[in-house]
């Protein structure tokens, strides 16, 4: 069980309210719904208008965007001020699914949480429903209830839309619910660890007492397919449970929905091994049927026995995926068109600039032809690919990184592969696990270079806009004069992550000439580009 978590006091908000759209103005309950999205544009009007037309008024609903690209934020703002109700939309974007999902906890001011998914819906009566269970016995903790599935044309035929029709009644290892359910009763079930592993549902057929959260902990960020139930075991161990044998939610199953549902068998066997976890806490174990501990036991050992094959295995699959991509990136030609080049960055290794935009940026490295390129921020190495193809022949390509290089060093996949980018007489050096503010790595560069100027410098790295000056403070003395620098994310409309980079380049243009190329208005993005005064002629060889 986790240790008591108390939920800090929500700050900073940004709050609509208007009005009620609903027809009975004076029939409030202590609900705040929250609804997590990310990328949601086609169906996050949908799920809005469900919360609007609810038979009871919710006290607040509150939306945390994940950082979209297509324009669901722009939709929630739009409802937002057409609703009657009061809209909290949260003003910092955060990454990763379930962080998502805690954000909406933790600015949370209702009695009641009734999560929402951006696809699905909750019917009429659910939050009526739910709320006069919860009300009726102060010990429920949350409550469920069943959900029907709206499975879209494109999902049809998908194995997991297959799963979720075999296994619609999710609780029917249960037997027979009660309206209210003491959860120790449920942990006893001796099927909790046979399928379907989830007995109680997704978030959205949830309701849950806000209080306990301060009690139990917020969801495990570590998880994605099961993180749901290991929440509702932890509950289930100190409350009761709700139940409602009506489907008071729809949970929509669509091509994209039922992709992200799938596994490796490396992350199915992280899910369970963390809901055993928690199983095996001292408050929850007790409360297990026989059979459920002695698999449980069993589990562990097979987990020490095989730990070692396990590693071993995930080292051969790394190295074969790693040669097989070592000898696609051999074959390609030394010179590449930019669409060619693109094509398999963005296939192949991973890029996340807009192809208009570091096309741009891709000409004017190749017209320069550098000899030494510097990249701070190598993240997937799509960029550094780019600057392999458009460099000289016998260029120096360095890149600094916080990521670690793994186990094995130079001779680690992700090493193996971004040194392969080399092309004729090229070099690669990879400063990984290394801090691009630190003087010692100022110091590593210093060496590795020898007295030789950079030609190109590219930074990526640290956002925030004390990060950005640092590194340039910290690495523009080893540019040459006629050489360059380019800065990505600079776009004056900045998404929440790189508002510290827009400040940066706000600052840096007052005082200095420079480029840029920003296509739309998309949040975020956007190259500037500025260049050293004087000529390559003109390079100090002092450069330490």
């Amino acid at each position: 069980m986790k240790s008591s978590k108390s939920i800090p006091p929500r700050s900073g908000y940004q709050i609509h309210t208007c009005g009620i759209r609903m027809a009975n103005t004076t029939n409030n309950v202590p609900v705040t719904v929250c609804v997590p999205i990310y990328n949601g544009a086609l169906y996050i009007r949908d799920a809005i208008h469900s919360i609007l037309n609810q038979t009871v008024i919710p006290q607040e609903i509150i939306l945390s965007d994940s950082g979209s690209s297509d324009g669901s934020e722009n939709i929630v703002r739009e409802e937002a001020r057409q609703a009657q109700s009061k809209f909290i939309i949260l003003p910092t974007k955060t990454p990763g699914m379930v962080a998502n999902w805690n954000a909406t906890i933790r600015a949370a001011s209702g009695k009641y949480i009734k999560f929402l998914f951006q696809d699905d819906l909750l019917h009429p009566n659910c939050l009526e429903e739910m709320v006069k269970v919860a009300e009726c016995d102060e010990r429920v903790g949350f409550v469920f209830s069943q959900r029907k599935l709206l499975i879209e044309p494109s999902a049809e035929g998908d194995e997991i839309t297959k799963w979720l029709l075999r296994y619609q009644n999710l609780s029917a290892a249960f037997g027979e619910l009660k309206t209210s359910e003491r959860g120790s009763l449920l942990l006893r079930c001796q099927e909790l660890l046979q399928e379907p592993l989830n007995k109680i549902g997704e978030p959205t057929t949830v309701l849950v007492r806000t209080a306990l959260f301060r009690e139990v902990g917020l969801f495990n960020e570590r998880m994605r397919q099961l993180v749901d139930m290991e929440m509702w075991i932890r509950l289930m161990a100190i409350s009761h449970v709700g139940y409602i044998p009506k489907k008071l939610t729809s949970v929509r199953i669509h091509r994209q929905a039922a992709s992200n549902r799938h596994m490796t068998e490396e992350i199915a066997c992280f899910e369970r091994n963390c809901l055993c976890d928690t199983l095996r806490t001292p408050i929850i174990y007790p409360l297990l049927h026989p059979r459920v501990r002695r698999e449980l036991r069993l589990a562990d050992g097979r987990r020490s026995l095989q730990w070692p094959v396990q590693a071993f295995s995930s080292y051969i699959r790394r190295y074969a995926a790693a040669f097989r991509q070592l000898r696609r990136v051999r074959k390609l030609a030394q010179h590449l068109t930019f669409d060619k080049a693109y094509a398999f960055a963005d296939a192949e290794i991973g890029i996340v600039q807009k192809p208009e935009e570091i096309r741009w940026l891709f000409e004017l490295v190749r017209a320069a032809r550098p000899r030494v390129v510097l990249e701070i921020g190598l993240g997937c190495g799509g960029t550094f690919f780019l600057w392999s193809r458009a460099a000289a022949p016998d260029a120096h390509l360095l890149a600094i990184d916080t990521k670690p290089v793994g186990r094995f060093g130079i001779w680690s996949p992700l090493s193996l592969v971004r040194r392969g980018f080399a092309v004729g007489s090229q070099r690669v050096t990879l400063l990984m696990d290394n801090d691009s503010h630190s003087e010692t790595t100022r110091q590593r560069i210093a060496a590795l270079l020898d007295g030789r100027a950079v030609d190109f410098l590219f930074v990526h790295g640290d956002h925030s806009c004390e990060g950005v000056w640092q590194d340039f403070k910290t690495y523009s003395p080893f540019v040459a004069p006629g050489g360059f620098m380019a800065f990505h994310d600079i776009s004056q409309n900045p998404a929440e992550r790189t508002k510290g980079v827009a400040q940066f380049w706000r600052e840096f243009t007052v005082e200095h000439e420079t480029e840029e190329r920003v296509v739309n208005d998309e949040p975020g993005f956007g190259i500037g580009v500025y260049r050293v005064p004087g000529s390559r002629s003109q390079a100090s060889s002092s450069l330490v």
